[in-house]
């Protein structure tokens, strides 16, 4: 691979960003694959890009900065990509998001899943594995000519370039305050551990500690304020997030009975966004009844879920939670019930396809 061409900083890389797609045969998919993938990209210096070749080496590209590649296989899409070896792999930032869609346009799924990044290093090339972990039932998306579309959105860039297009020194203004103990006034406590807090933030950020700090309580009286039978990493996690407004990474149901008890409504759709989204068959009943409990008005989500059940039917209904459903949630085993029946006579008419049976997840 060539050194960066005409850059004054031999260490950095041009801005990568576009859409792709591909059509996926038979063939390809099911192919031990190792040495070459979809037609890859090149960067130049001047931020221009290469022609696409399916069978040359990266050392083909002429004055080429950046070369990658896609590869897709039954049980995963990879996206990778090969640098100088100059560049520091830890100040680059790879992502891709994936959709499979039929021939006719007519069906398609939003790649979503367990996804990581591997690094290579060598003498010759450093290279980043951006890995999207999935099992892919291609039959149900070949058409008659067995093949489907790969549609790809591509994005290398310096990590520094991502965080100079985020608005965010505000942001981490605020988060500081949350640091600032000289100007505390108020103690959140949770299992022994205490938060130097900020009266004035946590009542503009939600109202029930608003209600809380600003009538006569023994909250207020003491400057104290206790969360019982809560983990103190979650309390720390909330609090976080009413001073930043960032979602934090680890969205637990424990964080969505918490941001419930405070009416912090976006964190609250944000963990049941994240239970829809890594959904299985042991999970779907108790994150339906989540769904019902804190945002029965979503219908979105709500038809999320059942699409699911629906899908899976066979193994949902030796689930324990489902007889436990019938017991606790008459009115949800109910609507469940009808959802399968329009199933089955569905199943009768025609062959079933979802993004569930399509797209499946670890």
């Amino acid at each position: 691979m060539s050194s960066p061409a005409n850059s004054s900083d031999p260490t950095s890389i041009p801005s990568y960003q576009a859409k792709k797609s591909w059509e996926i045969d038979e063939w390809y998919l099911n192919s031990d694959r190792k040495t070459f993938g979809l037609p890859f990209f090149a960067i130049t210096s001047n931020n221009t890009e290469a022609d696409e070749n399916d069978d040359e080496s990266d050392d083909d590209v002429s004055d080429a900065d950046v070369v990658g590649w896609v590869n897709i296989h039954k049980e995963s899409i990879i996206f990778e990509v090969g640098f100088p070896e100059e560049i520091d792999l830890d100040k680059i930032y790879v992502n891709a998001e994936y959709k499979l869609k039929t021939n006719d346009g007519e069906f398609e799924v939003v790649v979503q899943g367990q996804s990581d990044v591997e690094r290579e290093e060598s003498s010759e090339c450093n290279r980043l594995k951006f890995r999207r972990i999935v099992t892919i039932n291609a039959d149900l998306l070949f058409d008659e000519g067995k093949s489907f579309i790969l549609e790809a959105d591509l994005v290398v860039q310096m990590k520094d370039a991502v965080k100079s297009q985020q608005p965010d020194i505000f942001v981490e203004e605020m988060k500081s305050i949350f640091f600032d103990e000289e100007t505390s006034d108020v103690l959140v406590i949770a299992e022994g551990r205490e938060f130097k807090c900020h009266k004035n933030v946590l009542s503009a950020r939600s109202e029930v500690f608003k209600n809380t700090l600003s009538n006569d309580t023994l909250e207020r009286n003491t400057n104290k304020i206790v969360i019982n039978e809560v983990a103190a990493k979650t309390v720390e996690d909330m609090l976080k997030y009413l001073y930043s407004g960032e979602i934090p990474k680890n969205l637990t149901t424990e964080l969505l009975h918490i941001a419930d008890m405070h009416q912090l409504h976006p964190l609250i759709e944000a963990c049941l966004k994240n239970l829809i989204e890594s959904l299985d068959v042991p999970s779907c009943i108790s994150t339906f009844i989540l769904v019902d409990r804190y945002q029965p008005q979503n219908r979105n989500m709500r038809e999320m879920v059942i699409e699911f059940i629906k899908c899976k039917t066979i193994e949902v209904v030796k689930e324990e939670d489902c007889d436990k459903l019938v017991d606790s949630h008459p009115a949800l085993a109910k609507e469940l019930v009808r959802a399968i029946g329009s199933k089955v006579e569905e199943l009768n008419k025609e062959k079933h396809r979802c993004k569930f049976c399509v797209v499946t997840y670890k």
